[in-house]
């Protein structure tokens, strides 16, 4: 029992460690594909490329009302089997699309090489600041699909923008924007 015990407190010790330096994240949940991918090869067709056939307001409704929505129709028509943190995402990425704000989502950690991947709304610019007090930003190299990866630096935050609009997460605290 003791050597337990013992175990639970070194298991413990080390999560915590590797939480304060960033090699850790236990809320994240790998999408494969993410919601930007999901919507292209599996929604468009009917909803038209990035949501162009939504009439206006539909990313506006009430948070639980849209996301019941998306959770049916990736069931139904999509023939999907969505997780939770599936729908939530893909919730998210609709709200974005009502507001034509740029969406960023997380879609897995590399732990080893310390490399997050993730997605962007199609012809959103993606860039890193190191710091929140740092002036300047680099801009993250991003692929027709919207998929883009960089390195997880300790205080690293996400910025995406649009010709009106910046959308800034930190991925120790969310997953996707929205």
């Amino acid at each position: 029992m003791k050597l337990f015990r013992n175990l639970l407190i070194i298991l413990g010790i080390a999560l915590l460690l590797m939480a304060l330096t960033g090699q850790f994240n236990p809320s994240l949940k790998t999408l494969n594909p993410g919601p930007v991918q999901t919507f292209e090869k599996n929604c468009a067709r009917c909803h038209g490329p990035h949501g162009s056939f939504y009439g206006s307001g539909f990313g506006s409704r009430e948070y639980n009302d849209l996301r019941k929505i998306v959770g049916e129709m990736m069931r139904g028509p999509a023939f999907l089997k969505p997780s939770k943190a599936d729908v939530e995402a893909m919730t998210a990425y609709h709200y974005a699309l009502g507001s034509g704000e740029p969406f960023i989502c997380i879609t897995r950690y590399d732990s080893t090489n310390n490399i997050l991947h993730g997605e962007v709304m199609f012809q959103d610019q993606l860039f890193v600041k190191q710091k929140q007090e740092d002036a300047s930003k680099v801009k993250v190299a991003v692929d027709s699909t919207g998929r883009w990866q960089t390195e997880l630096f300790p205080s690293l935050l996400l910025i995406a923008e649009n010709d009106s609009a910046q959308t800034t997460i930190n991925p120790r605290e969310k997953q996707w924007s929205h």
